[in-house]
């Protein structure tokens, strides 16, 4: 990790080669990835790991989508395996980490995931398993973020009896406790999250009737792709992209 952030450090930023300074650090942040995911190797790393790595995942993708924006990025099927994985990683540490799921906000979710999709769908029409990824994709998006928003609904409804019980005074021996006020915040920034906007288009027309080929039976306890615990990436890319092809 440490030769990587050095090397980091010195990629060059000199007006021209943008592109070129943008595909380095993809590169770097696909690295990091790689050594902070779970894997056979480490199926079960810290929650530490597990948080830097969703950074990681965050900057490749978007990443991904200023290259994909300049005309810059060069579709290959190293590009899909990449894109997969890092959005993978992204929705897992949504699942496993509470601290995590509870700061982020949808809407930025939604963007990150809508870079993955369009990009997938792109390289889709030069190659099958890229299409196969993004379906893969839309629909763990699409139970995330109705995760997200229940879970948000659950804190927004014992958000008003906790801070009553708290605004007669604001510390309890001696530490700080959260206002009413705070409280009120909080309310707002839930409602302004759960509102539909830019998740509609996920949302809309869902299924949520479980089929047996759903990609979402993998989420369950003891599928090899189970959020809740370690999932196996490696096992469900092998699966996209070796499965019968169109």
């Amino acid at each position: 990790m440490k030769q990587l952030e050095l090397w980091y450090s010195e990629i060059p930023s000199s007006v021209g080669i943008e592109s070129i300074s943008r595909t380095c650090k993809t590169k770097y942040h696909e690295m990091m990835i790689l050594l902070l995911r779970p894997s056979p190797g480490i199926p079960d790393p810290s929650e530490e790991s597990v948080s830097l790595c969703f950074t990681h995942a965050v900057e490749l993708v978007r990443g991904f989508g200023e290259l994909y924006r300049q005309e810059a990025l060069l579709y290959s099927r190293l590009i899909v395996h990449s894109l997969f994985l890092s959005t993978l990683i992204m929705l897992h540490a949504l699942w496993r980490l509470p601290q995590i799921a509870s700061r982020v906000q949808i809407d930025e979710v939604v963007a990150d995931t809508g870079i993955s999709l369009n990009i997938l769908s792109s390289i889709g029409e030069y190659w099958t398993e890229a299409k196969r990824a993004r379906d893969c994709i839309h629909e763990l998006t699409g139970v995330t973020i109705q995760r997200l928003v229940k879970v948000r609904s659950v804190e927004a409804s014992t958000a008003a009896p906790r801070s009553s019980r708290t605004s007669s005074s604001n510390t309890v021996a001696g530490r700080p406790q959260r206002t009413q006020d705070a409280d009120v915040v909080l309310d707002q920034t839930i409602q302004a999250d759960s509102s539909m906007g830019p998740m509609t288009s996920l949302l809309d027309g869902e299924d949520l009737n479980i089929e047996p080929t759903s990609w979402i039976n993998d989420l369950m306890p003891g599928g090899f792709m189970d959020f809740t615990g370690a999932p196996n990436f490696d096992s469900l890319m092998w699966e996209v992209y070796n499965g019968t092809q169109e």
